[in-house]
């Protein structure tokens, strides 16, 4: 496992984190928390330190998972969780500063924890982005409860312009962004703004779905608690024909791991968070670090396919 240091913190993670959406059991199918268990133990003895999670996924259920796993092995871990989203739906979001101050006593009792190492605002638009929860984040920096500020960019393009401002202006000290193939905008502007200021640059959304595994056919049946199965067969399709074209990346590697080295071959990124369910896939995951970097020329191709083909049929963004 490779290791990079985050920005202008002194914070070093794996590049290959593991993203732990999926063990709230609401999203991407029915969780097994002793699986779970098991597939987080085995990140850490695979090298990965840097575990995504958040109060929403599940509803705490991703938060006390990872809690429970990583009981007497704080100190390995870089544990990140967000604030802002609630159940409900956006009429329920608060990124206030009083909510933000409520809220990271609720997360660190889920984790077990009294500190976190990243504590990101999840995902605001500009009209539900508050100033005096930024200003919280800086405050529970100042008073050891985290380590670094974090702001979890919208997955829209919207959220670009917005990012950039509050990078600009100085106290974010890690950003989150959806980045992958099949959507590179972010390293147009995006990423070139955080590497000059120093930011730390954490890419999520890696596996857009599950689609960029290889695991996703159209034969493939969602069960009720997979959010999937309300995608239309006109967007799936048109996903997998992408996907289709991407395949020349996979004579060497898996798709998994093309997905992966992909986004760690970005310049500004320091770190994927690739979602996780089993053992199995975490060591798939794990397989993208070193391996068979992405070559320059497929680089180009890469590019040069999202420059021809960039339009996908729009879906409700994710959180």
């Amino acid at each position: 496992m490779e290791y990079r240091t985050l920005g202008r913190t002194d914070i070093r993670i794996s590049e290959v984190g593991l993203g732990t959406w999926g063990m709230g059991g609401d999203r991407y199918g029915r969780a097994d928390d002793a699986e779970s268990r098991r597939a987080l133990l085995r990140a850490l003895e695979l090298g990965i330190n840097h575990i995504d999670t958040a109060p929403i996924y599940g509803n705490g259920r991703s938060e006390e998972v990872v809690g429970n796993a990583i009981a007497g092995r704080r100190h390995e871990v870089v544990l990140a969780t967000k604030v802002g989203m609630f159940p409900g739906g956006r009429q329920n979001f608060d990124y206030s500063g009083a909510t933000v101050m409520r809220e990271v006593e609720q997360s660190l009792r889920r984790l077990r924890t009294d500190y976190l190492d990243i504590y990101f605002l999840h995902s605001p638009d500009e009209e539900l982005y508050r100033d005096d929860g930024l200003g919280a984040l800086v405050r529970l920096k100042e008073q050891g409860k985290i380590r670094a500020t974090g702001f979890s960019v919208m997955s829209v393009e919207e959220g670009i312009p917005m990012a950039m401002r509050l990078i600009e202006q100085g106290d974010v000290d890690v950003i989150q962004q959806a980045y992958r193939l099949l959507y590179t905008l972010p390293s147009q502007e995006l990423f070139p703004l955080a590497q000059a200021r120093n930011v730390g640059v954490i890419a999520r959304e890696n596996f857009y779905f599950g689609f960029l595994t290889g695991a996703i056919t159209r034969e493939t049946v969602f069960d009720d608690h997979d959010d999937r199965r309300k995608f239309a067969p006109a967007f799936i399709a048109a996903v997998l024909a992408r996907v289709e074209k991407l395949k020349f990346l996979t004579e060497e590697r898996t798709m998994t791991q093309a997905a992966l080295q992909f986004v760690l071959a970005t310049p500004g990124v320091h770190g994927v968070i690739p979602g996780a369910m089993t053992v199995a896939e975490v060591e798939d995951n794990v397989r993208a670090s070193g391996g068979n970097p992405i070559t320059a020329e497929e680089m180009a191709e890469i590019m040069a396919l999202e420059a021809r083909d960039y339009d996908l049929p729009s879906i409700p963004p994710p959180v």
